[in-house]
């Protein structure tokens, strides 16, 4: 990155190309119209064999171009001697932007009133002839400027004595230079000079005590932009195998210089994208390790919370574990006698359920202690018994029992009445309670 940065800091502080105009008075013109039906690609030949044919230098001493009118119906050639030209002149001119004469910017787009038009680049004064029918000139005419005084001034005045009428409304545009743009246009840059400021560079040396602190007139800019530089090739001077490689040359330039822009438009995204991936990859992270250790604390609290969820549905529920124990143990004294039926475990829900594991002497005390339980009305079958016998006189039992509780008071009432009523002297004597009964012996052997 540093690198691409220090080129483009080289690039930017290399000044911008600039246009070399030749001037006018050397150039000899011949406008015509092209036959009809000519394809764009062929007016170049075809300009080529009519210089070869008027002009009296062979082409190989000419630096010549051309200028076409939109619709391409007609042509304007342009040539200039090569030996009337400076060979300092001619070693410059492979370093130029381009090459053109000095009143191209007359057939670029540089538009006055009237059906004349002028220009005055370096100290040729160019008038521009039309006639009826022809968008291009049909001929120039040409005034070297040789003073020692303001050159513009003096060339307005010459302008002005040769079509009075144009100079005062149009002026003299005065061409300053051609330039390269960042965006690849080409710009022409004229300052418009009119009869007041050759009159108030007249009156420079009259009277200048009380103007020292007065500025001077702005200057009246008039630009003039070619956005297809393409346009500018077949006016180009130079040689026409130069040319070729040239505009191959910053056709291939023009290229690697917008891949080399995306190129590091694509590098900047991915070091954003880099950048951005790793900071969220930090936090991401970070979040994982905050989570980590967080996660005993949540789960000790799940589970402390879960643990006091389950006591207090425990200490909550209507029956009493130790009340379904004492029951167990109730029907079995009281239905099966002292011996008969132990208990090896006894396991409880918290929907009181109810299972119960042991041993007994027969199958027989198993079923019988079985519906003593369902005839107490304290429990009731989830399943039918599940009993092993053995032949040493052992049966292994398992019972499935849903505890239902002691009827409440209404109930019990309504239950002694009503067997008062039927028959009294079978009415059953009362059993003791749990706590009068004392302690049960075979709930030791329980597990």
């Amino acid at each position: 990155m540093v690198r691409l940065r220090k080129f483009y800091e080289a690039n930017a502080a290399v000044p911008p190309r600039t246009v070399t105009f030749v001037s006018g008075h050397l150039f000899f013109t011949r406008t015509l119209a092209l036959p009809e039906g000519m394809r764009p690609a062929d007016i170049e030949s075809f300009a080529e064999l009519t210089l070869e044919g008027m002009s009296p230098f062979s082409l190989e001493h000419l630096a010549w171009g051309y200028v076409t009118d939109p619709s391409s119906r007609w042509l304007l050639i342009m040539a200039a001697c090569r030996p009337r030209l400076s060979a300092q002149e001619l070693d410059g001119w492979g370093q130029a932007l381009f090459v053109l004469p000095g009143f191209y910017p007359l057939l670029a787009g540089l538009q006055t009133s009237g059906s004349t038009r002028a220009i005055f680049q370096g100290e040729c004064l160019t008038l521009a002839n039309y006639e009826e029918g022809c968008p291009l000139p049909v001929s120039f005419t040409h005034r070297v400027i040789e003073t020692e005084g303001d050159v513009e001034a003096e060339a307005f005045a010459v302008y002005a004595a040769m079509r009075p009428t144009e100079a005062a409304e149009c002026g003299l545009p005065v061409l300053r230079e051609g330039r390269e743009e960042k965006d690849g246009g080409v710009v022409f840059e004229h300052v418009l000079v009119r009869e007041a400021d050759t009159a108030s560079a007249n009156n420079e040396d009259v009277d200048t005590s009380g103007s020292e602190g007065a500025e001077a007139p702005a200057e009246e800019v008039l630009p003039v932009r070619i956005e297809n530089v393409d346009t500018l090739w077949p006016a180009d001077l130079r040689d026409p195998t130069f040319k070729t490689s040239e505009q191959g040359a910053r056709r291939l330039s023009g290229t690697l210089w917008k891949s080399m822009l995306i190129a590091g438009v694509v590098a900047l995204v991915l070091i954003l994208g880099g950048f951005t991936w790793g900071v969220l990859s930090v936090m991401q992270s970070s979040r994982l390790a905050r989570i980590e250790r967080q996660t005993p604390e949540i789960m000790a609290l799940e589970l402390k919370e879960q643990n006091l969820n389950d006591l207090k549905q425990f200490v909550g529920s209507p029956f009493r574990p130790f009340d379904i124990l004492g029951d167990l143990n109730n029907v079995k004294r009281h239905g099966m006698g002292a011996n008969g039926i132990y208990f090896d475990s006894v396991a409880l829900s918290n929907d009181n359920e109810v299972t119960v594991r042991g041993k007994a002497s027969n199958i027989v005390e198993v079923n019988r202690y079985a519906d003593a339980l369902k005839k107490s009305g304290l429990f009731e079958e989830i399943n039918a018994p599940d009993y092993q016998s053995r032949g040493s006189g052992e049966a292994r039992f398992t019972l499935d029992l849903r505890y239902l509780g002691p009827p409440t008071s209404s109930e019990s009432e309504t239950d002694s009445a009503t067997g008062e009523a039927a028959d009294p002297a079978s009415a059953p004597a009362p059993e003791p309670s749990s706590a009068e009964a004392g302690t049960i012996p075979e709930a030791e052997e329980a597990t």
